[in-house]
C-alpha cells in the first residue's frame, strides 16, 4: 500500500492536534482571581490596601 505524502501530512496534522488538545485537558488550570470570589481576574497585591 502506498501513501501520498499529502495523506501522511494530515495524518500528522491530526495526530499533532488530538495531542494538543489531551494535554491541555490533562493539565491542571492555573487559578485565576483575587481569590475573593469576585470574578475580577485580578490578584491583589497584599502591600496595596
Amino acid at each position: 500500500m502506498q501513501f501520498h505524502w499529502q495523506s501522511l501530512t494530515a495524518a500528522g496534522i491530526v495526530i499533532g492536534t488530538l495531542l494538543i488538545f489531551i494535554v491541555r485537558l490533562v493539565r491542571p488550570t492555573k487559578k485565576s482571581g483575587c481569590g475573593k470570589g469576585c470574578g475580577c481576574g485580578k490578584p491583589t497585591d497584599s502591600t496595596h490596601r
